[in-house]
């Protein structure tokens, strides 16, 4: 399976990413909503394993239309302490475009309570993993679609 072929790989600048994806596998999750760079590095890294779309971010609708029609999808947040932040920068090359935009994982959270869908939690290294019974689309959220985030990559101390 491809993601055994990046644990032998000994200079994997992602392993946080490569973790995850790991994770994911474990729990059954094919499909996830991420921020842009940790949505493409997930859809890199895990070979194929898991599908990871940027809400608002139409550089592939096709993967965008594939998280949207799962049956089940994890929202991955970084998080917000200042150690995990500072890792899942590191790894990623980047500040900016971490999260989902328009959602955090508290309004998520919050969002699914009030719905009454369940959901759990996980963690895996500096990412929260927030996982609702059933696929809670963007859409849904009311979060628009097509938003073009700045995807130039900058590093911890740019603005």
């Amino acid at each position: 399976d491809s993601l055994h072929v990046l644990d032998r790989w000994r200079a994997n600048p992602d392993p946080a990413v490569t973790a995850m994806a790991h994770r994911l596998t474990e729990l059954g999750v094919r499909d996830a909503y991420a921020g842009y760079w940790v949505a493409y590095d997930l859809d890199f890294l895990s070979g194929g394993q898991v599908t990871a779309t940027a809400v608002g971010d139409d550089r592939d609708p096709a993967l965008a239309r594939q998280v949207a029609r799962a049956d089940r999808a994890a929202w991955i947040f970084v998080s917000p302490t200042p150690a995990q932040l500072s890792a899942a920068v590191a790894q990623l090359g980047t500040s900016t475009n971490l999260n989902s935009a328009g959602v955090s994982e508290v309004s998520l959270v919050q969002w699914l309570q009030a719905h009454r869908i369940p959901f759990t939690r996980s963690v895996s290294g500096p990412f929260d993993l927030v996982l609702p019974a059933r696929n809670v689309t963007a859409a849904e959220l009311g979060l628009r679609e097509g938003s073009r985030p700045d995807r130039h990559r900058q590093g911890p101390g740019s603005p």
